[in-house]
């Protein structure tokens, strides 16, 4: 047997588990997710005359066993993102970081953000909860 058909046998759905276990994790804490009132951060007044355009907002908690599930889960997606979007070689990450945006597609603006998002979260994970930095 080579390497390849040991990695296939062996290594490959190993991880394959693995991976699906930590999505399992994360979406169980995602439906756990609580709606936080927009009154906690407005006076009255503010609230009153700004609660029909408010977004909601909702609190996901991260159980202190969830961690690495959450990294794994979100280096997925990254992964998966660059694979589908070609993010990380693009040139318009370079036109983001010199701010013209105006001249990246606006639905192409969000995957960045969103892959933006996944990475600051990624960090948050490693700085402040699994004690890696």
């Amino acid at each position: 047997m080579d390497s390849v058909e040991d990695w296939n046998e062996f290594v490959q759905p190993e991880i394959a588990s693995s991976f699906k276990e930590a999505r399992d994790l994360v979406e169980k804490d995602l439906e756990q997710a609580e709606t936080i009132s927009m009154e906690d951060f407005f006076s009255p007044d503010q609230f009153e005359t700004l609660k029909d355009t408010l977004p909601e907002l909702r609190r996901v908690v991260i159980p202190n066993e969830h961690p690495e599930a959450w990294y794994s889960t979100l280096r997925q997606a990254r992964l998966l993102m660059n694979e589908e979007y070609d993010l990380a070689s693009s040139e318009e990450r370079m036109m983001l970081r010199l701010e013209q945006q105006e001249n990246i597609d606006q639905d192409r603006l969000l995957i960045f953000a969103q892959y933006e998002l996944y990475s600051a979260i990624q960090g948050m994970l490693v700085e402040n909860v699994m004690g890696l930095s």
